[in-house]
């Protein structure tokens, strides 16, 4: 690991794992989407229902989270405006190197600011082809469990068609549902 990599995680109290990273998973998308809740349910075994009050991430929040031994760099990027611009303008070698697996958050209760996330969608998946071309990217249609089942396929659809996921055959995407 480079020196710069270093000054980067500075803040971490687990600096001596950081050579013994494996995985290095970044969640992005906006505010509220529900990053820091789906790392926290996913990843550190929490019930959904104790995730409910997080509050927003601030810049970007990097951890590591051992999985059956295993050490996973995670980072949840901060989405609101002031943040996410931040990190693509001034971190994104750093937050998108080596990454191993993106996953791109929509609230899929929340459509109509499907073209702000439209415009961080293409970001992410210009910085992952530059940065990490073998990446496994994700995109993670969130809340749906707030959407009337009659009405899910037709949402999905039209995320999909938004975000023109259709123009990223360089990265494989892969689609997640979370359907209660």
């Amino acid at each position: 690991m480079n020196s710069d990599t270093r000054d980067y995680f500075s803040s971490f109290s687990e600096y001596e794992e950081m050579d013994k990273i494996r995985l290095k998973v970044v969640f992005v998308g906006l505010t509220q989407a529900g990053k820091t809740s789906i790392v926290q349910v996913a990843m550190e075994d929490s019930l959904p229902q104790e995730t409910m009050s997080n509050p927003a991430t601030v810049d970007i929040s990097r951890k590591i989270i051992k999985k059956e031994k295993t050490p996973i760099l995670v980072f949840d990027v901060g989405g609101q405006f002031q943040y996410i611009e931040r990190i693509f303008k001034d971190w994104r070698d750093k937050t998108f190197s080596d990454v191993n697996i993106a996953v791109f958050v929509v609230d899929a209760a929340n459509l109509e600011k499907i073209s702000e996330a439209k415009h961080y969608f293409d970001l992410t998946a210009k910085n992952l082809y530059q940065y990490s071309s073998n990446v496994h990217f994700y995109l993670f249609i969130h809340k749906m469990d707030l959407i009337p089942k009659t009405e899910r396929d037709n949402i999905v659809d039209q995320i999909k068609e938004l975000l023109e996921v259709f123009k990223y055959s360089k990265i494989p995407l892969e689609f997640l549902f979370n359907y209660a």
